[in-house]
């Protein structure tokens, strides 16, 4: 709604970048079963965090249609880059019994933040 509202970005721009940035999060989704195994934890734990902070402030640069696609790509796939690395940590490290209770609790806090 800041955009449209705010920026002055249309609803139709809006929807596309909506749907930019899930091509990018399937995008990421999909790399990741190629680079999963060959990473140390420790190096997937420092990439999460710098995906965050790029999906998070991602956004400070935009100031166009062309930003904007090209941003929204960018933040989907540093999301979902991060998201899935958080989960594969996680089941990496729950036992069986837990598993469930553990990714409803993550998933949870992941949609409640």
């Amino acid at each position: 709604m800041h955009m449209i509202e705010h920026m002055g970005f249309s609803e139709q721009a809006s929807g596309n970048m909506v749907s930019i940035q899930a091509t990018g999060a399937l995008l990421a989704s999909a790399l990741y079963t190629a680079y999963c195994r060959r990473l140390s934890v420790t190096q997937l734990v420092c990439l999460s965090i710098v995906m965050g902070v790029l999906a998070t402030t991602g956004y400070w640069g935009l100031r166009g249609d062309r930003s904007a696609y090209v941003i929204s790509f960018v933040d989907g796939f540093a999301y979902m880059t991060g998201m899935i690395i958080q989960l594969d940590l996680a089941a990496r490290v729950c036992t069986l019994e837990t598993a469930g209770t553990t990714f409803a609790l993550l998933m949870s806090l992941a949609n409640f933040s």
